[in-house]
């Protein structure tokens, strides 16, 4: 990839996450205004949860995909087709698994949980579109489907809320927009490789199962560790309590904005370099990459904490005045999960998934433990701690992993030996 298309690619990227996130918070905005808080919180739960149901459909495949098809442009037909073909049938068992799993423990809100499961699996299955144009450097199409979309979204909500609908009428609009964007997607892919067809052949879709599972383990564990403070509140405390955390969770979210686009353009390129044996050239990337993310990290955390307390009210209103102190404590795990956010993808191009899994484990579990113990005493409050701490411990796990592995890399090919760990 040339220099001149990274810097266009990365600026599309960046426009793109700028759009995304300003309209991210217009809805968020209009939501928390319109929503009782109760709603809200029951609304931020489904959403979390759903999201968590529908990862275990994904199985690593995005990932695979960018990867495969930055390696081996001619075979992404098949790739994309094989991995629709074990994806469909997965997004179906797991809308009639969580539907069930709402109707025995959450039954109050059950309906609302169907409806974000709907559009977080097709927002899953859209995801492979996207791993198909980022692996063909076609980052434009990727940014095309989900602006589009992004923007009717935002219109929906307006409509929801002028003719009053309710959190499920809410739902609908979310299930409205991803199908569009899913359409487009599809419509966009066949300018790339015409033809794609699912063939529903179990015993291949075994295989590639087992293929990406380590990469689905990874991501799997990434999201839960990210994630699992929303469902740990709700069941361990109450819904408002999940609309004080997830207020301020979703603004830590978003900051990512930062940090999404760089995987967009530089995990394809890594790949690339990693193909080819490149490991010093790989290493002076990744850890320039990887301090650059940091320090914005740093910048961004400063920023939001010093302004907190117009950032919460301007975007939620006055009734989330406790998510103020929530949202100090979370931003200071920015610069780390910047830093882990580069590490990750790096260690995915150098196909390094099987030993992040461990320490994606490891942290989990810490994480688990320390929201088990904290939430039922301080809530909201107690999770964020819990957030800065785990954060913490993966980014610097993350990055000396993807560091020593550099390192002996390099020591092999200057010693002439070939170096494995794939």
């Amino acid at each position: 990839m040339s220099g001149e298309k990274i810097r266009v690619d990365t600026m599309i990227a960046y426009l793109s996450q700028a759009f995304y996130k300003l309209t991210g918070f217009l809805i968020l905005a209009l939501l928390a205004r319109y929503l009782a808080k109760d709603d809200m919180g029951a609304f931020f739960f489904a959403a979390t949860f759903t999201s968590l149901g529908a990862l275990l459909t994904e199985l690593g495949t995005n990932a695979h995909l960018t990867r495969s098809i930055s390696a081996d442009p001619a075979g992404a037909r098949r790739a994309v087709s094989d991995v629709l073909s074990l994806r469909i049938p997965l997004a179906a068992t797991c809308f009639v698994a969580i539907t069930l799993f709402a109707l025995l423990f959450r039954r109050e809100i059950w309906i609302l949980v169907l409806l974000s499961s709907i559009y977080a699996l097709i927002e899953q299955i859209y995801h492979s579109f996207g791993a198909l144009f980022l692996g063909s450097r076609r980052v434009v199409f990727n940014v095309t489907s989900g602006m589009i979309s992004r923007g009717l979204l935002v219109a929906l909500i307006l409509f929801a809320v002028r003719h009053r609908f309710d959190v499920l009428g809410v739902a609908a609009c979310y299930i409205t927009a991803d199908t569009v964007m899913l359409v487009i997607a599809v419509a966009l892919s066949r300018r790339i490789v015409p033809g794609i067809r699912p063939h529903w052949a179990p015993r291949a879709a075994l295989s590639l199962a087992h293929i990406t599972f380590p990469l689905f383990a990874m991501q799997l564990l990434t999201m839960i560790h990210f994630r699992i403070d929303s469902v740990m509140i709700g069941f361990l405390r109450d819904y408002a309590d999940v609309a004080t955390y997830e207020s301020s969770f979703r603004l830590l979210e978003a900051s990512r904005f930062i940090v999404l686009p760089l995987s967009m353009i530089f995990f394809p390129l890594f790949s690339e370099i990693a193909g080819k044996g490149n490991w010093y050239e790989l290493k002076r990337f990744v850890f320039r990459l990887t301090g650059a993310a940091a320090l914005a990290g740093g910048v961004m955390a400063i920023t939001v904490i010093a302004g907190a307390a117009v950032i919460i009210p301007a975007v939620f209103g006055n009734g989330y005045g406790e998510s103020i102190p929530v949202l100090r404590v979370l931003f200071l795990s920015v610069p780390m999960i910047f830093a882990a956010r580069v590490a990750t993808f790096s260690a995915n191009a150098m196909h390094l998934e099987k030993r992040c899994v461990p320490v994606l484990l490891a942290c989990t579990m810490i994480n688990v433990a320390l929201n088990g113990a904290a939430i039922p005493i301080w809530g909201a409050g107690g999770a964020a701690v819990t957030t800065v701490i785990s954060e913490t411990i993966l980014a610097v796990w993350l990055i000396v992993l993807v560091r020593n592995e550099a390192d002996r890399r390099i020591a092999g090919a200057t010693n002439g030996g070939a170096v494995g760990g794939r």
